[in-house]
């Protein structure tokens, strides 16, 4: 996945991430791929559906990110069977400043519980939708027979990882487990290619992303969300620490 460059175009920083650069003085804008090792064929059966609903978590919260439309970055996202493929499109003016957030955004997420419930509901209808299609027959046919032993690697198998999840605080959890996997150093590449001075820009690289080394828990924002009649609205309380005797609560 990592040989979309010619080799000669390849670095390798401190913490082992790949950096290729190809100077274009064709084109004065810069084209920026950030790309993780994380498919649909490293999925298990455990963990079926976590990868597509990660990049999607990712591409939500990264779209919605003030810096994008302040630097007037086009952004785009494609997950694969082989990796997952974050694309920028921006002047050669603010590509470090660029840099210096996606380093962020990568190593070091901020994930919202409703852009990880949005996001986790559109993937779960978008499967309930090719399921119950013509084509989630055909799939299924499929995938009990030639893909019998691994169905869960393919884009369009339903996704049993998502499936026993049961609180946002389940899938974040599931979420940080993708994070720590896939989305370290090691495990990434990123591709530049413009207007750019190779050596320039891979000491801003080495500079940026060098000192992001492991992973840490997934840190939420605040999110107030409004609660509408609530006076209509009643609630039940169960825990196997109640009493049996307990009929009021104060």
């Amino acid at each position: 996945i990592f040989c979309l460059f010619h080799t000669s175009a390849q670095q390798i920083i401190e913490n082992g991430m790949s950096v290729f650069i190809l100077p274009d003085s064709s084109d004065a804008m810069i084209q920026a791929d950030f790309v993780v090792r994380a498919g649909y064929n490293h999925q298990d059966l455990k963990n079926a559906g976590l990868i597509p609903l990660y990049a999607k978590v990712f591409s939500e919260t990264i779209q919605k990110s003030d810096w994008i439309n302040e630097l007037g970055v086009t952004f785009s996202y494609e997950c694969t069977d082989i990796a997952t493929k974050y694309s920028f499109y921006l002047s050669a003016q603010v590509l470090e400043e660029v840099l210096s957030n996606l380093a962020i955004s990568i190593f070091d997420p901020i994930f919202t519980d409703q852009a990880i419930y949005n996001s986790y509901l559109q993937i779960k209808e978008d499967s309930q939708n090719i399921a119950s299609a013509v084509t989630g027959f055909i799939n299924r046919q499929i995938e009990s027979t030639v893909l019998k032993i691994s169905p869960y690697q393919q884009r369009a198998a339903w996704p049993q990882g998502l499936e026993n999840m049961n609180s946002p605080s389940d899938i974040r959890n599931a979420l940080e487990k993708i994070s720590n996997q896939f989305y370290i150093p090691k495990n990434c590449a990123l591709f530049i290619s413009g207007s750019v001075d190779s050596e320039e820009v891979l000491k801003k690289v080495q500079t940026i992303f060098g000192n992001y080394q492991s992973k840490r828990k997934l840190p939420q924002k605040p999110i107030f969300l409004p609660i509408e009649n609530i006076d209509t609205k009643k609630f039940v309380l169960v825990s196997d620490d109640f009493s049996e005797d307990l009929n009021h609560l104060v």
